[in-house]
């Protein structure tokens, strides 16, 4: 539902007088998306997708009553996505502010002294072919 708004006519050299101004609907919507919790997003994501796949089979295309039913539908799932997916991200970025706050503020450890590295084996030397015999015998001369 949308609610019309009119330009003040006490101006009459606006240019807009008196024309409709089409308020922003989506910023309400997207604030009462925002006041539901996650279960009831789930919910209302489940009958959305549901409606929206029944509907795309059972009304005829030629006799649809609101041609942006399926538009609206579409957009207020990406919605309800959004807003949950605003939400993980919000829960990811605390935790990771908790880590690093932890991490800082845990007491450091005195530095142990540095085991001594082992020495790395130089390159071994190729190992040597062992002869071998041969498989035929050359016929001794007479």
């Amino acid at each position: 539902m949308h609610i019309w708004l009119y330009v003040s006519i006490s101006d009459p050299l606006s240019r807009f007088a008196g024309w409709p101004v089409f308020p922003m609907t989506n910023a309400k919507k997207i604030k009462k998306a925002r006041e539901l919790s996650d279960a009831q997003i789930n919910d209302e994501l489940a009958k959305l997708r549901e409606e929206h796949f029944m509907r795309r089979f059972t009304d005829d295309p030629k006799n649809v009553k609101n041609p942006g039913y399926f538009r609206e539908v579409k957009r207020t799932i990406a919605r309800y996505l959004t807003v949950l997916n605003e939400r993980a991200a919000k829960v990811k970025d605390e935790k990771a502010k908790a880590k690093a706050a932890a991490k800082a503020a845990a007491p450091v450890a005195a530095a142990k002294p540095a085991a001594p590295k082992a020495a790395k084996p130089g390159p071994q030397p190729a190992p040597t072919p062992t002869p071998v015999a041969p498989s035929i015998v050359a016929p001794k001369k007479k």
